[in-house]
């Protein structure tokens, strides 16, 4: 992405599943080292109205995520707290940007790249809808579950383990 406000969106989007208007809605104060606070959602008229489940939450980022918000915030002129990351995405830079990609690619998509990743990665059901702000982690099995890992191939050996495991702690 060559608009870099575009980029850090794309980021945002990407490290913490968040929807675009909560990314819009974002300001430095929500900010920390290690996480993100999503306390709303951008409306169209410019105002923050609460997320879509009506409740807030925090999404931890990774190391890279926070040095790039750092030097973002750096090269920005160390913007107060009240004042947005990001601001309103321009849809015509991404547009432009996607285009290289794949023309139908939405920002909601990096959403659901998000979670399909945390899924396969082997973050539990529950903590990815957590983490989306679903209230509900069968939405998370229903939209994501192909993600989740398939392999059957192990089971046998894998109770096995376990019921050694159980018989050594029973005995010892």
């Amino acid at each position: 992405v060559r608009n870099p406000r575009l980029g850090m969106l794309v980021r945002l989007l990407l490290a913490t599943g968040m929807r675009r208007g909560e990314a819009e809605g974002l300001t430095w104060g929500d900010v920390t080292p290690d996480g993100i606070r999503i306390r709303g959602t951008l409306r169209r008229d410019g105002t923050l109205g609460p997320t879509k489940s009506g409740k807030e939450r925090s999404v931890p980022v990774g190391p890279d995520t926070a040095r790039s918000l750092a030097a973002w915030r750096l090269r920005n002129g160390r913007p107060g707290d009240d004042v947005p990351v990001v601001g309103v995405c321009d849809r015509s830079a991404w547009k432009v940007a996607r285009g290289a990609v794949c023309e139908s690619l939405t920002l909601h998509d990096l959403r659901h790249t998000a979670a399909t990743w945390w899924l396969s990665a082997g973050l539990t059901v529950h903590a990815v809808a957590e983490l989306l702000g679903h209230a509900d982690a069968v939405l998370v099995l229903r939209l994501y579950g192909h993600a989740l890992p398939q392999d059957t191939s192990r089971a046998g050996e894998v109770m096995d383990a376990l019921r050694r495991q159980a018989a050594e702690a029973a005995t010892g």
